[in-house]
């Protein structure tokens, strides 16, 4: 009887094992096939819709993308993640609308001779006998819009300006004079010290 007992309770014993064992391989063939499924998503690159390739054409025109990654709210595609490197090999981040609008932008070099129309005659109004640098830096935020830095050289030296991407100028250096004009200026100021001195005298 006792040995009945023992086979009975070996005989469960075997049993459960056996299931806990199966139950275990079926959460890792699970646990794999997610894995799989992974690898695949993530092989397939990501084609964007013709807006948002064309936005990224056109505002980052000599970067090469090297990731992009889908922006969802409520399981639905609000919007695209972009990772571009430039011509510096430096990576910047972009995030656009469904519609290609730029929504934020991380701050990278662009050339000078790129930046949009508005953008490049608000510096020649700011400057107009500045030299602009070969590059000039870009960032996009959410509250406060596109913004440009320039930097340009005047008088041997270097000055900067901060204009909007509508081609307003926000912030902008005070424009160094040339040598002349300031020999010149000393000179009145001089003159005028001394006129103020014999009027008293």
């Amino acid at each position: 009887m006792m040995l009945k007992r023992w086979m009975v309770c070996l005989l469960a014993l075997a049993v459960c094992l056996g299931l806990a064992t199966a139950a275990e391989s079926k959460d890792e063939k699970k646990k794999e096939e997610k894995k799989e499924e992974k690898k695949k998503d993530e092989k397939k690159p990501l084609v964007l819709p013709d807006a948002v390739s064309k936005t990224i054409k056109d505002s980052c025109k000599d970067a090469e993308v090297v990731e992009a990654k889908e922006k969802k709210e409520a399981d639905k595609v609000c919007g695209y993640e972009v990772k571009l490197k430039d011509k510096c090999e430096k990576t910047f981040k972009v995030v656009l609308s469904a519609d290609g609008k730029v929504m934020e932008e991380s701050k990278h070099k662009v050339p000078s001779a790129g930046l949009p129309a508005a953008v490049a005659d608000a510096a020649k109004k700011w400057a107009p006998a500045a030299k602009l640098a070969e590059m000039a830096q870009v960032e996009t935020k959410k509250d406060t819009g596109t913004c440009y830095e320039v930097e340009a050289e005047m008088c041997g030296k270097t000055i900067k300006a901060k204009i909007g991407g509508d081609g307003k100028l926000i912030k902008g250096d005070e424009l160094p004079q040339p040598k002349a004009e300031k020999k010149e200026e000393k000179k009145e100021k001089k003159e005028e010290k001394k006129e103020k001195k014999e009027k008293k005298d």
